[in-house]
């Protein structure tokens, strides 16, 4: 039998009020159904999407949830739960190895929220340590790419300084783009032929390619974590992974706005022309600045 849901948030938040503040726990509901206590508790020292990777708990509880106080874990429908958290709120995300998942938000002894269908990397890496699948990517795989261009420029730029990279330098840099390719074309059916080639290249590889890449310790100067990319790549499924690394990762206008000093006018130009169609084509919730 499993601990009753509209009694379990209070149960643990309860549990933890006299522990350490503002200290993130996760709790592993018993298979017997029995009364949470203490020892059903562990502290986290790191975000819980970090210390819960790599982990395989299905065998060891009926669930399991992190308690956040004064912090996000989730969202519901893409809704940031910012307006009701706060010092003295606690956040609850909830996930049964049936797959049922809950966002609970407590103040003041009352729910502010109960929500289904719990969304975000914390919820992510709670169903993965429960070996359940997750929803979908949301961003489209050409965020990566582009990213992993920047990254690119970022280096040859800074490295090339003090002179500037020019439009064959950029496009020479691009990962799907041979350079003999773009002999004779006009600056407006360059732009053309770089997006199209883009948007191809990153239908091609998908989310589940680039999970693959990664997986086989594929380095990418800049991607960071690094040390963690190997194995988050190999414990995820894919729309998990497209959300950690969405969560790890700058955005693409932060990057762009770091490798712009190192552009040519025409190349900066070229570069803003296509991210702002991967930004267009992906969620706007990846166009930062």
């Amino acid at each position: 039998m499993s601990p009753n849901l509209s009694t379990l948030p209070f149960s643990l938040v309860g549990l933890v009020q006299d522990l350490e503040p503002h200290r993130c726990y996760l709790a592993l509901l018993p298979l017997d159904g029995r009364p949470l206590e203490e020892e059903d508790l562990i502290s986290m020292n790191a975000h819980p999407a970090e210390w819960l990777l790599g982990l395989d708990l299905q065998a060891n509880a009926s669930g399991l949830a992190v308690i956040a106080p004064g912090r996000e874990v989730g969202s519901v429908q893409s809704e940031s739960m910012t307006d009701l958290m706060g010092p003295q709120a606690t956040a609850v995300a909830l996930v049964r190895v049936s797959g049922e998942g809950s966002l609970h938000v407590l103040r003041n002894g009352a729910q502010r929220l109960v929500a289904p269908n719990v969304e975000g990397v914390v919820p992510d890496a709670l169903r993965r340590a429960l070996r359940l699948p997750t929803a979908g990517p949301e961003a489209d795989p050409g965020w990566y790419w582009a990213l992993r261009w920047l990254l690119d420029l970022q280096h040859d730029g800074f490295a090339n300084s003090p002179e500037l990279l020019d439009v064959e330098d950029v496009v020479w840099s691009h990962p799907a783009i041979e350079l003999g390719e773009i002999a004779g074309l006009s600056r407006f059916e360059l732009e053309g032929f770089c997006i199209d080639r883009h948007a191809e290249h990153s239908w091609r590889t998908g989310w589940s390619g680039i999970r693959s890449m990664l997986a086989r310790q594929v380095v990418v100067d800049g991607l960071a974590p690094r040390d963690q990319l190997q194995q988050a790549a190999s414990w995820y499924d894919d729309g998990s992974f497209s959300r950690w690394l969405l969560h790890t990762q700058p955005t693409l206008s932060e990057v762009f706005d770091t490798v712009s000093v190192t552009l040519a006018p025409d190349a900066s130009d070229l570069v803003r022309s296509i991210v702002h169609d991967v930004l267009v084509r992906s969620s706007p919730d990846l166009q930062g600045g």
